[in-house]
Order: C-alpha cells, then structure tokens, then sequence
C-alpha cells in the first residue's frame, strides 16, 4: 500500500491520554521555569539538560524521563510533586502539538 492510499485512523485513547499528560507536563515545567525567573540557558547551567531539549520539553515535543525531571526539578527547586498539582483550568488546544488537535 503506498503511502497515498494510506488511510489516517486516529490514535487509540491511551496515546492520546500519553500525549495530553506529556504535553501537560511540559507546560508545568515552563510555569515553574518562569515562576523561579530562570531563562533556558539558565536552567541548563544548573541542571545540564540543554536548553533546547528543555525546550522540547516544555513544548509537549520530547516526554521528560523520570531521571532528568527528578534533575529538572531539583534545578528549580520545586519537588515533584509540584509538577503535578493542580492549576487553573486550561485550553488542551493551546499547547498540544499541531499533529494532535485534529483528535481533540
């Protein structure tokens, strides 16, 4: 079959459920970032996690493993727990990558 004619099914509810979380996660991680007044660069001298992988993260792009978001937080101080506490309600649209909305 050529990639054509291929049909597009949509995501079964556990990877979108896998890619909202991840997404989620990343936007926690900027409101932290930003909450501790640390630029990217900033981040990755006290973590050494670059600043564009940081940002991948924080886009929703690349999921964080556990060993470098036990790192990340440390680099802003927070626990881990932090990162999943509750925030005001927010628009799932408004940080998921382009690729996913169509299924939300």
């Amino acid at each position: 079959m050529s990639h054509d004619t291929m049909t597009a099914y949509p995501m079964p509810d556990h990877a979108n459920q896998y890619l909202l979380m991840q997404a989620m996660m990343g936007k926690k991680l900027r409101l932290l970032r930003r909450r501790a007044k640390l630029s990217l660069q900033l981040l990755w001298a006290r973590t050494g996690v670059p600043s564009q992988l940081i940002q991948a993260y924080e886009m929703g792009y690349t999921p964080i493993p556990l060993h470098t978001f036990w790192i990340l937080c440390h680099g802003l101080g927070v626990s881990p727990a932090e990162m999943f506490r509750s925030e005001p309600p927010i628009d799932v649209g408004e940080f998921l990558p382009a690729a996913c909305r169509e299924f939300y």
